[in-house]
């Protein structure tokens, strides 16, 4: 099985195998650093059945090596233990095993805690009876006791625990095949098995490429050991020879750069949910997520969308990573914000006839903690009190104040031209600008002065002569009642129409400060017309919602 460093060379560069920059690289040339350990009790009837290492060749030969009560193996210290990830590989030809009910069993290549049997001790066959030894080890093995079913696998011991499962058992082998193994480890947690069957060595092919898991128990591994299966019997015997062994320590070739953060907002709006987390794209990585409290889309992508939530408080958000054999698992808790609602600021806009001043408004809305309020006042585009864009809004509005005001309220003295109108914006958003919710209103000058609110797509109040103290009717918009009080002490007449002109209410008063009944009325925009003792009109605009 020896061929020429050539050979190896450019065979296995063509499948990024090959024995580069080996950590530890054994080629049997002698015995000297191994310990060999042989109490082969069969020895008399066949002293050549053992494990040695030929020096003539540089190989190690397993000769009709059997198991029973027979510890037949080599092992050596590496010196140091090996590190979360490392490659070892190795040549094996495979040339004959025993044909018995029970057929072969050995752990040909043991990277092992100390230096005792890989797997089991000597002894009856008692399958309990394992050594007290962590381990990963490749496994030929037989389980029908058929020449035709001899496997290759991956046997791993976690102290004197064999670990259960099947890892990565190969198909059947035919004698006299050649194979380069692969054993990999790759950041303690994942391992590999790759066999290349090299006996034609001009074509070269891979017939397993397996991932497993290993323990994080299992751990320490500083000896390798090439090694029978004591506890089992005199005719379990394998033929065959090792060459070539390479164990790269710090190694993993499947090296992918991957995110170590989900990236995306620390919030989702209660009543917009919408919101995108991702990671770096990697070609060939798996992306698996999974999200409790929403739905979303995306699945397999290196980015989901949020649509809708299933909880209220937060979100869990699990990526699983699978590059080659690695899985990297990431997590991240996404808060929910609650909804700011579609409230609106209060129409207490008092300034005096003639000119705005020391206005003020006010949010009564209840929020929850970590709220801040933002307040700005702009000229507005026209004055039409259903208009609340800014001046300009489109490319450069330039607000009147020099800067905004923060709290729940908002106040100014003397700083309007009342032949103008105005938009007053308020602004709800969490700590951090997150979830924000815009509300407006407009300033309208002249006698037709007047109060508009899109904060829910619904049209506010419109209230004639806020700047007199005529008359006040609040609070506009109303779920129930409105109150008119005029100023003068007189009595009047007042009738409520609804937009196609029908009379809704109406009465005659001899108070000037009255409460008018207007639950019974559907939501939507009315006009109320006053008229006093004098015969002075007004003209207001109610906006009835619930």
């Amino acid at each position: 099985m020896k061929t020429t460093l050539y050979l190896i060379t450019f065979l296995f560069s063509l499948l990024s195998y090959g024995q580069q920059n080996c950590t530890y690289l054994f080629e049997y040339d002698n015995a000297i650093n191994w310990t060999q350990v042989d109490l082969n009790s069969n020895s008399a009837q066949n002293p050549n059945n053992r494990i040695l290492i030929d020096p003539t060749d540089g190989m190690l030969h397993f000769n009709a090596t059997p198991d029973g009560g027979n510890d037949i193996r080599y092992f050596r210290n590496l010196g140091a233990v090996l590190g979360d990830s490392w490659r070892a590989e190795f040549e094996f030809e495979f040339t004959e095993a025993s044909n018995s009910p029970q057929s072969i069993a050995h752990p040909i290549f043991a990277l092992t805690a100390n230096n005792s049997e890989p797997v089991r001790e000597i002894g009856d066959g008692n399958p309990e009876n394992f050594s007290d030894n962590d381990g990963i080890m490749v496994y030929i093995y037989n389980g029908n006791g058929s020449l035709a079913d001899i496997r290759i696998r991956v046997l791993i011991k976690d102290g004197n625990v064999l670990v259960p499962g099947q890892f990565c058992p190969s198909a059947p082998i035919d004698e006299g095949t050649d194979f380069r193994i692969i054993l990999e480890r790759m950041e303690g947690e994942f391992g590999r098995l790759r066999l290349i069957d090299i006996t034609d060595e001009q074509n070269p092919d891979e017939i397993l490429n397996c991932c497993f898991e290993i323990p994080a128990t299992v751990e320490g591994l500083r000896f390798l050991q090439h090694s029978n299966q004591p506890g089992g019997m005199l005719t379990r015997t394998l033929t065959g020879t090792i060459d070539n062994s390479c164990i790269l320590d710090n190694f993993r070739e499947d090296e992918c750069c991957l995110d170590r953060e989900i990236l995306g907002p620390p919030f989702i709006c209660e009543d917009d949910p919408l919101s995108t987390f991702s990671v770096t794209n990697v070609p060939g990585v798996d992306y698996n997520w999974n999200v409790l409290g929403a739905t979303f889309s995306g699945q397999g992508t290196n980015s989901i969308t949020i649509n809708s939530l299933t909880g209220n408080e937060s979100i869990i958000i699990t990526l699983e990573m699978t590059c080659g054999c690695v899985v990297t698992t990431l997590t991240r808790t996404i808060i929910v914000n609650e909804s700011l609602g579609n409230g609106w600021f209060d129409d207490d806009l008092d300034p005096v006839q003639g000119a705005f001043n020391n206005i003020t408004a006010s949010d009564p809305a209840l929020y929850p903690p970590g709220v801040t309020h933002y307040w700005e006042i702009y000229e507005a585009s026209d004055c039409d009190p259903n208009n609340t864009a800014f001046l300009n809004e489109a490319t450069n509005p330039i607000p009147i104040l020099p800067s905004p005001q923060t709290g729940a309220s908002f106040s100014f003295t003397n700083l309007l031209d009342p032949t103008k109108c105005y938009v007053i914006q308020h602004i709800v958003s969490y700590d951090g600008g997150h979830c924000s919710v815009e509300f407006r209103r407009v300033i309208v000058s002249g006698e037709s002065e007047s109060i508009a609110n899109n904060g829910s797509g619904q049209t506010a109040s419109s209230i004639n002569q806020i700047g007199s103290k005529d008359i006040r009717i609040y609070p506009n918009p109303t779920s129930a009642s409105v109150k008119i009080e005029l100023a003068n002490g007189l009595g009047f007449k007042y009738v409520v129409y609804d937009e196609s002109g029908r009379v809704m209410v109406e009465g005659d008063s001899k108070v000037s400060k009255i409460e008018v009944d207007l639950s019974t009325l559907a939501d939507g925009i009315y006009t109320l017309n006053i008229e006093d003792e004098t015969g002075k009109k007004y003209q207001h605009k109610i906006s009835k919602m619930n």
